[in-house]
């Protein structure tokens, strides 16, 4: 099936969700972590390829923080972002290399790192809780990835995160000539040990209301295959003010959950916060 236009909205709305978490403003994100990345046989990628995990996800890929991330070494070479055959994978903490270069390549950077994960979801917040692994980066026992050997090649959700996901859109007519008004509902689960981390999240969105994020189609999205960058570096600033049309922030709604069955079911020390989104946007269906 094509991409649609609401496949747009929800991926441009996390490239806005991304940018805002490593914003000057908000600042959650940590500079010169020393990086490792091991050699892990992952079923994503196919035999032309190796794949190389480092101890963090998710890396920075926007260059406008303090201090960007710019390549890694390999085999104490200096490597860009830009580097021909060479793919970082920004959103799992990988570095992709032609099979070529063999299994036991020395690899490694300071890497500037998310302190809040985004990942999009279609499941319920009881499904993330019951169905999911989580590592909590705040914990000292379970910082780096790569400590966790059985999960290397596992999709474990890093926390503190925030799960997007798109929960209701509907059309209404808005003007003669076929104009119309898109509402969409987004709802942010935000799930983090850290009581200070979660209320500051749920703040700095909840004034967020009346601010707008650029549209950008499906087939101009920054990220590549792996999500490595398409164009290197990459500014989501630079690259959204191309984009003309806007989507609107109408409401916004955040709150702490209390009293959680799903949270008290994992016996963890997890908190768990809610923020929806409204979102609103004017286009005409039949061009």
């Amino acid at each position: 099936m094509n991409t649609q236009f609401i496949h747009s909205l929800f991926s441009s709305f996390q490239l806005w969700i991304e940018n805002q978490l490593v914003s000057d403003a908000c600042g959650a994100y940590f500079t010169n972590k020393a990086n490792v990345f091991s050699y892990v046989k992952f079923d994503d990628i196919p035999s032309s390829h190796r794949g190389y995990q480092g101890l963090y996800r998710q890396l920075v890929s926007d260059h406008d923080i303090s201090v960007p991330n710019s390549g890694v070494f390999i085999n104490g070479t200096f490597t860009t972002g830009s580097s021909t055959g060479i793919m970082i994978d920004y959103n799992n903490g990988r570095v992709i290399v032609p099979s070529g270069s063999g299994t036991g390549l020395s690899i490694t950077a300071n890497s500037s790192i998310r302190e809040i994960n985004v990942y999009p979801t279609e499941d319920s917040e009881e499904q993330i809780l019951l169905t999911n692994d989580f590592i909590d980066s705040s914990d000292p026992n379970s910082t780096y990835i790569s400590s966790k050997t059985s999960k290397l090649n596992e999709k474990t959700f890093i926390l503190p995160a925030i799960f997007l996901k798109l929960e209701s859109s509907t059309n209404k007519t808005f003007a003669l000539g076929g104009e119309q008004e898109t509402q969409v509902k987004v709802r942010a689960i935000v799930l983090t040990s850290n009581n200070f981390l979660l209320d500051g999240i749920l703040s700095f969105f909840n004034d967020k209301k009346h601010k707008c994020f650029s549209l950008i189609p499906s087939n101009e999205y920054p990220y590549g295959k792996y999500f490595t960058l398409k164009s290197f570096p990459y500014s989501y600033d630079n690259f959204s003010s191309g984009y003309s049309t806007k989507v609107h922030i109408e409401k916004i709604k955040a709150s702490k959950v209390t009293n959680s069955f799903s949270l008290e079911s994992l016996q963890r020390n997890l908190l768990l916060g809610y923020i929806d989104f409204d979102l609103s946007t004017y286009r005409y269906l039949n061009l």
